[in-house]
């Protein structure tokens, strides 16, 4: 068993949506430290890091606010560059897609959050002792996105990386420190 789900969040640009095509491009991760309760999560984003093989098969829904049962699109692509990864969600023709889908082309609605689960991560860095507010850095080397949703509530609104708040289940997760030993 693996740890439980986590969200990141980015947002979209009126820019990148394209309302003929039903389409809207957009980054959904990058290596910006997340603060957790263990420490701060850090995504490796390497191809090699990211179970991509449902992405690339298409079978990524694109949901509405992380509900399973309220998908609006798929995403169809995905691909890496300047330190994030980016997809493109094709938009069904329901009212309630075509509606998402004009808010996101009007910069109303721009936030958008991956669901993810983590396989393996390694504690890359200790924190400072004396420093109360010092956390450990752990390195996530092993991830599954297994959706991606409109979210209209981003927990950190900077332009990048940010976070949905939620428990994480660190059950069935692999962590080891930097030279592999297992920490637990």
């Amino acid at each position: 068993m693996s740890g439980s789900l986590l969200y990141r969040t980015e947002s979209v640009a009126s820019k990148d949506v394209d309302l003929d095509a039903r389409t809207a491009t957009f980054s959904w991760a990058s290596s910006t430290p997340v603060r957790r309760w263990f420490g701060n999560e850090i995504l490796d984003i390497k191809p090699s890091s990211i179970r991509a093989e449902r992405l690339t098969a298409g079978l990524v829904p694109f949901l509405l606010g992380h509900k399973t049962d309220d998908q609006i699109g798929v995403v169809e692509k995905h691909w890496h560059s300047g330190g994030k990864v980016y997809g493109t969600a094709k938009f069904s023709k329901s009212q309630r897609a075509q509606e998402i889908l004009e808010d996101m082309s009007q910069g109303v609605r721009r936030g958008i959050s991956v669901g993810y689960k983590t396989f393996k991560m390694k504690k890359v860095r200790t924190a400072n002792p004396t420093d109360p507010d010092d956390v450990d850095d752990f390195l996530v080397t092993d991830f599954e996105p297994l959706e991606i949703s409109s979210v209209s509530v981003a927990a950190d609104p900077r332009v990048g990386i940010g976070r949905a708040d939620g428990n994480y289940d660190l059950r069935g997760v692999e962590i080891t420190d930097k030279d592999g030993e297992p920490l637990c």
